[in-house]
């Protein structure tokens, strides 16, 4: 998740997050003689239909009408990215075409830091 980069108002969560990329970088190198690669996808908001929806955007939406339109607003693209587009990212990773490709952290539809204040993003104005 985006917050592994100290974004948002809950330390632990943030923390774990990041957490995560440190060991994404710690395997990859212990099992690099393998040939075993080991990258990261950092996720940031996602486009998804009603039915594969987990839920927690909708939560949100309620008390925040304007939610999409400040997500996209704070996305590098104006617009989140879908299932399908982080499922190709993930196929790359896979490839032999990213057979050189370990220990990273591929950013998805945001920058790192782009999210500052979750706090602010989920209140109401």
């Amino acid at each position: 998740s985006i917050s592994a980069h100290g974004a948002g108002a809950n330390v632990a969560y943030a923390c774990s997050k990041a957490g995560v990329l440190t060991l994404t970088r710690c395997m990859a190198f212990d099992h690099a003689k393998q040939k075993i690669r080991v990258n990261a996808v950092v996720a940031g908001p996602i486009a998804s239909s009603p039915e594969i929806s987990s839920g927690m955007f909708e939560t949100f939406a309620a008390r925040v009408p304007d939610l999409a339109d400040r997500l996209r607003a704070m996305t590098v693209t104006g617009r989140l990215p879908t299932p399908e587009e982080y499922a190709r990212i993930v196929g790359f990773l896979v490839s032999d075409a990213a057979e050189l490709t370990t220990g990273a952290h591929l950013d998805v539809g945001t920058l790192p830091g782009m999210f500052t204040d979750d706090t602010a993003l989920m209140t109401e104005r």
